[in-house]
């Protein structure tokens, strides 16, 4: 919306149709209330001095003569240069209300007027016009908008009326006084008419040459324009529906396939697993651990699917439990989502050609339509990694969303100015990214053969599915009949009975639940076997990815005060540096050979919590984004001997440079 518009606005000048749109837009972005009060303080009479201001640019510029880089260059100039927005604010309220013939340019030199430099030396800023006759005014978005529609006078009529007719007078004379003809009378033989409709007089003038309009850069160079807001400023539009945060009403039945729906009713409340049939409520945060995918069916069959992900079936060791909050649904909206972390995928029923969803996260708020019977969308946030210094600094983890179409044909709306497109045939997938970095959505971009198979159970062989389900069914059965969720996974980890695979899928729900407390004392258990050990590290350093508060629980730098020094009597340094080696690695530093070989080293430190954690993150890096299993065998139990052989093994793939690993194709 340009400011051409917003004056037409503010002057009554929109059609029924537009005035409401153009009021909600100015009531609810900063900038359009910031530019109504600079207008408002700009209407005011005020005295100006000598101006350089093409009147010409002006005029051209409300004629809508102008080429779009004019114009934009033009607009950019207003919002640091208060004389040209003035100026343009005073002659837009000349512009004729009647209808007229040919363009504002013809109207003003037909009528005799330079309308900018008229208005100065008038004196006057504020010219009044009749009401005008083609429409009533709306009640509707105008006037709840702050306007600046000052008290006019009829003064300003006749002056305007006076100087037009001295104008005429001054240009008669000289044409009768080249001609060596008498003089004609002081006064014409009609008075001059308003300058809302043409003088007839005008007519009998010899018409001026046409003033050629000047392009914006022409004028005296102004101050360099104000740079385009950054990227991430862009995106942030105002979400076009607010989620409602209070009301708690039941939204859908709890699904009684897919596995276990956690819930709790706040960040305080313990974790409760809902029962099939009874009602999942708004505002509660819902859960499903790695292994589960509940499926919650809405009123007209429209369902979201909580994707939990065991690391090694991810596609990205970050996304592994699925949280969302539900929010009651605006009219016409299917489900109104917040997506706390995780994957969601939103499926639209055979018989059902549109569902519309919103998916909120990072302040964002995006509008998900899903067009055509059985069209699938995915919907996936993860944390991004972010430098050691921001981690002990306690600063935000940035996010990334990622929005595919899985089937069908979806459409993204990003902000309420424009929307994407995405295809979901199976040859040519779609999907789009966006992170709290940068702000802009990236893409679309097609599917590669080594992309996440994000529709896929994630198993890689038909022995190794069946040990994932069995494993699954495990859980969700420990999982039910009323018992705490953390006792039930504690239960299976320590059950002599359980299968290995059942104790490293609870290991994982654990640090999905951030019972952090199990997950250290089961790392450094002797007794375990490693592969529980390294499966409790990977859970700590998934739990401490999500958010760097977490880290100060387990030791605060600024106190040297936290959970690892006074239970697990660490000292200070010790402390430190363990959550150091718990904390993500950004890019470079997972390049940096350095960092690699001192990883190496730790495999023999004398804590065993440091050796069991170095060896976690240096498969991380072996196996890239997909993890699966360690190159090189080792154990933190192991003697000095058998550390020695594995920190070699370690060294010659760092000087291969094989690490950082390339991600493997599932």
């Amino acid at each position: 919306m340009d400011l051409r518009k917003v004056l037409d606005y503010l002057e009554d000048r929109l059609e029924a149709s537009e005035v409401t749109e153009v009021g909600t837009i100015l009531r609810e972005l900063p900038e359009g209330r910031a530019l109504l009060e600079r207008i408002k303080g700009l209407a005011k009479p005020r005295s100006f001095p000598d101006c350089t201001i093409d009147p010409n640019l002006i005029a051209a510029y409300l004629d809508r003569t102008l080429s779009d880089e004019a114009i934009r260059n033009l607009e950019k100039e207003t919002q640091q240069n208060d004389d040209l927005l003035a100026e343009i604010i005073s002659a837009h309220s000349c512009l004729p209300e009647v209808p007229w013939e040919g363009s504002g340019l013809d109207w003003g030199r037909r009528a005799g007027l330079n309308i900018p430099r008229l208005l100065r030396a008038a004196g006057q800023r504020q010219p009044i016009r009749s009401r005008r006759l083609t429409r009533q005014q709306p009640n509707d978005g105008a006037e709840s908008v702050p306007g600046v529609r000052p008290e006019r006078s009829t003064g300003i009529l006749l002056t305007l009326a006076a100087a037009a007719g001295l104008f005429l007078m001054a240009w008669a004379g000289f044409m009768w006084e080249s001609a060596h003809a008498p003089p004609l009378p002081l006064a014409p033989e009609e008075p001059p008419q308003p300058i809302f409709v043409p003088p007839p007089v005008a007519k009998q003038i010899p018409a001026l040459p046409p003033v050629p309009i000047m392009p914006a850069a022409v004028p005296p160079p102004a101050p360099a324009p104000i740079p385009d807001p950054p990227a991430e400023l862009r995106a942030q539009l105002p979400a076009p529906i607010e989620a409602d945060t209070s009301t708690r009403r039941q939204l859908c039945p709890v699904p009684s396939r897919g596995g276990a729906l956690l819930a709790r009713a706040s960040d305080e409340s313990a974790w409760r697993r809902l029962s099939a049939g009874d009602g999942v409520l708004s505002q509660e945060l819902l859960m499903a651990v790695p292994g589960f995918a509940p499926e919650l069916v809405f009123p007209g069959g429209a369902t979201v699917v909580l994707w939990g992900n065991m690391p090694e079936a991810s596609g990205n060791p970050m996304v592994q439990e699925c949280e969302v909050r539900l929010h009651p649904a605006p009219v016409g909206i299917t489900a109104d989502i917040t997506l706390v972390e995780g994957r969601i995928y939103l499926r639209n029923p055979a018989g059902v050609a549109e569902s519309v969803f919103h998916v909120r996260f990072a302040g964002e708020t995006w509008e998900i339509r899903l067009l055509g019977p059985s069209s699938e969308a995915m919907i996936e946030k993860v944390p991004l990694p972010v430098s050691e210094e921001d981690w002990l600094a306690g600063s935000p983890v940035g996010t990334e969303i990622i929005a595919a179409a899985i089937k069908g044909r979806i459409r993204v709306q990003v902000d309420p100015a424009g929307g994407l497109d995405l295809e979901g045939v199976p040859s040519d997938r779609a999907f789009i990214s966006w992170n709290s970095l940068k702000g802009t959505p990236a893409g679309p971009f097609a599917m590669r053969a080594d992309e996440p198979l994000w529709n896929a159970d994630g198993a890689r062989s038909g022995r190794e599915r069946q040990t994932y389900i069995a494993a699954f069914r495990e859980l969700d059965q420990a999982l039910s009949g009323g018992v705490n969720p953390l006792v039930a996974l504690d239960n299976i980890v320590n059950k002599p009975t359980s299968t290995a695979s059942a104790r490293l899928t609870a290991i994982t729900a654990l640090g999905c639940l951030g019972d952090y407390h199990r997950l250290f004392g089961e790392m450094t258990d002797e007794q375990a076997n490693e592969d529980r050990r390294q499966a409790s590290a990977g859970s700590l350093r998934h739990w401490i990815s999500e958010s760097t508060d977490r880290a100060r629980l387990l030791h605060d730098p600024n106190t040297d005060t936290g959970y690892l020094v006074s239970r697990r009597d660490m000292t200070p340094q010790e402390a430190a540096y363990l959550v150091r080696l718990l904390l993500p690695m950004a890019d470079a530093q997972a390049r940096d050979k350095a960092t690699q070989k001192a990883l190496v080293a730790d495999l023999s430190h004398p804590r065993m919590a440091i050796r069991v954690v170095s060896q976690r993150a240096l498969t991380d890096l072996a196996a890239g984004p997909f993890i699966h299993r360690s190159p090189v065998r080792y154990n933190s139990r192991g003697s000095e001997a058998a550390w020695r052989l594995s920190q070699s093994e370690w060294n010659r793939l760092i000087d291969q440079g094989k690490l950082p690993g390339k991600p493997a194709i599932p």
